[in-house]
């Protein structure tokens, strides 16, 4: 997105938009597994069969914890590409950008896509 390659409508939909018609989603939080029945209970009450149970707990940003990342010039000059503000505001920056210097910095692993800073890179350069 920050190189004007893809935009916002193209990235971003409903969650139910990207599972196939026969499959039930339901966002709720559990409150119990049982792993001896193969059942879990929903905080709702719900009780709910499984034959597989993937836990997927998803990727949190926390760029606050790296000292100083946060500070004067974020989402101004420092950016982040991984969250659709931090892309978009990167997209803008870059388009007034005509020259200087550009640091892509790997802070600490582990990293959402490990490979993202290396495509980030390749594309700027492009």
């Amino acid at each position: 997105m920050p190189f004007g390659l893809t935009h916002r409508e193209d990235l971003v939909r409903p969650r139910r938009q990207q599972l196939r018609g026969e499959i039930n989603y339901i966002q709720c939080e559990i409150d119990a597994v049982d792993l001896a029945t193969d059942r879990i209970r929903l905080v709702d009450g719900t009780t709910l069969p499984y034959d597989v149970l993937v836990v997927a707990t998803g990727a949190v940003l926390r760029p606050e914890e790296t000292d100083g990342l946060t500070g004067p010039g974020w989402m101004e000059r420092i950016f982040t590409f991984y969250d659709l503000a931090g892309a978009t505001a990167l997209e803008r920056a870059l388009a007034g950008f005509d020259g200087g210097r550009l640091v892509v910095n790997v802070i600490d692993l582990p990293i959402k896509c490990p490979v993202a800073p290396l495509e980030f890179c390749f594309l700027a350069d492009w």
